[in-house]
């Protein structure tokens, strides 16, 4: 299972990554990794994860990247209706998959992430 990760000045909030079609076990991909470490991220040991219902039940919130995850999460596991969000909802975006695309849309992608990450941690 993924690491648990404690943010910083939030020692009680636990983060869990998870895929609705994530190709368990395998590594980030490169263009990911390279994309986080102007943070000082190292995810090269990070492996994909299923969303799986005990997950879910345990979670007080849930943060998606699109809202066809949200639908597709609402379907599968209608008990965590009222706790799925989208992570870029505070901004009205959709944070569309990176996988296959260019270097520079996963930086994109991660600066979308980064703000919107923020957006949450001030409201929770």
């Amino acid at each position: 299972m993924n690491r648990e990760l404690k943010i910083k000045d939030k020692s009680d909030i636990s983060v869990y990554s998870a895929g609705l079609g994530a190709l368990v076990g395998e590594m980030a991909d490169n263009k990911a990794q390279q994309a986080v470490r102007h943070l000082g991220l190292d995810i090269s040991s990070h492996r994909a994860v299923q969303v799986q219902s005990t997950m879910l039940s345990k979670a007080d919130l849930i943060l998606v990247m699109e809202s066809s995850h949200r639908g597709e999460l609402r379907n599968q596991y209608p008990a965590v209706n009222g706790k799925v969000f989208r992570l870029g909802e505070w901004r009205g975006w959709e944070i569309f998959d990176p996988y296959q695309e260019s270097l520079d849309f996963f930086r994109f992608t991660m600066e979308r992430i980064e703000l919107s990450v923020d957006d949450w941690l001030r409201r929770i």
